[in-house]
């Protein structure tokens, strides 16, 4: 599920992650986690 929300100064996304709390906060901290997700296979 994806959710979106606007206002003239604000955005807010929300996602839902078939995760624990902190594999998503480890997916978003991490580098070496960072990069396998957000950095594209060459």
């Amino acid at each position: 599920m994806t959710e979106v929300e606007t206002t003239d100064v604000e955005l807010t996304i929300r996602r839902t992650f078939d995760a624990s709390r902190e594999r998503v906060w480890r997916a978003f901290t991490d580098p070496d986690e960072l990069e396998q997700w957000f950095v594209p296979r060459a």
